[in-house]
């Protein structure tokens, strides 16, 4: 490849905004054959420097598993040049946190490629090679296609660290339960903070995420489109409502202090009994 030296990317110090407006290098013809599932491509610089880039390829068949990447928590971690929905290393942010991520942006270490291998391709690997019939979704997606991109399935399977969800896509877990479909949980600390999507790029897909965690009464944007925790007042929609148990806090063992675990507890609603949940500890973007 010819590389070029692209811009510098801009930093909105009001809200730690980082976005990347870069000219396009290579582009990936992701065609037919593509087999739909998690995508890794290594790229290596002259100087062996190596890294991977995240890809989630989709088809349309009604398989009996649709397996969701969770794409929002890869990038709301994702603290690239300091600033992530975790930290705001400009120090202009008040709360010390981004209140919004861009898509249009690298990962930084292990964000992206890493939470695909530390979660979601394990439990790929467990279902491919067992005949599982499983096709693949992201977050991004189910926000955009509603409930009818899940109901196309047997059950959908929300997988790894799944801790960032729009209210689209909480809406259309609801709906697909309510219409009898299988949601099950293979994680942990799932649907926790609502987010809002912005920006969508050319394929239809949202490049920005949006939440005011810290101070969500300073969202510009109040009501319905809200951000914060599901559970928070204002938003009234507690995830245990959906998934059966509502995350609490996490344990490290062996750090002082830690000889006590905290048992997560139900907030607000009652366990559904359609909805699972296997408590595994837990935007590569989509191409169709």
């Amino acid at each position: 490849l010819q590389l070029v030296r692209q811009p510098d990317c801009p930093l909105d110090p009001a809200g730690g905004f980082i976005r990347c407006q870069w000219t396009t290098t290579f582009a990936l013809d992701v065609t037919k054959d593509f087999v739909a599932g998690l995508h890794l491509f290594k790229l290596v610089r002259d100087d062996g420097y190596t890294a991977f880039i995240p890809l989630v390829v989709r088809d349309e068949r009604p398989a009996d598993l649709l397996f969701q990447a969770s794409v929002n928590t890869w990038q709301a971690y994702n603290n690239w040049r300091g600033e992530s929905l975790y930290e705001d290393d400009s120090g202009d942010v008040a709360g010390g946190q981004a209140t919004a991520v861009s898509f249009d942006r690298p990962y930084r270490e292990d964000v992206g490629s890493g939470e695909v291998l530390r979660y979601e391709a394990k439990l790929a690997a467990f279902l491919e090679r067992n005949g599982y019939d499983v096709t693949y979704t992201t977050n991004l997606d189910v926000s955009r296609e509603g409930a009818t991109h899940l109901l196309r399935a047997g059950a959908f399977l929300s997988v790894g660290h799944d801790e960032y969800w729009s209210g689209e896509e909480r809406d259309a877990a609801d709906a697909a339960l309510a219409a009898g479909q299988p949601v099950l949980f293979f994680g942990a600390n799932a649907a926790y903070w609502k987010v809002r999507l912005a920006d969508p790029g050319a394929g239809g897909n949202a490049r920005t995420i949006v939440c005011y965690k810290q101070h969500p009464d300073s969202d510009p944007v109040q009501g319905a489109e809200t951000t914060g925790r599901f559970r928070d007042p204002k938003i009234h929609s507690p995830e245990a409502a959906l998934v059966g148990v509502a995350y609490e806090s996490w344990l490290q063992f062996g750090r002082p202090g830690s000889s006590k675990a905290r048992r997560a507890r139900s907030i607000g609603a009652p366990a559904s009994p359609t909805a699972i949940n296997s408590q595994v500890s837990s935007d590569m973007n989509t191409i169709t």
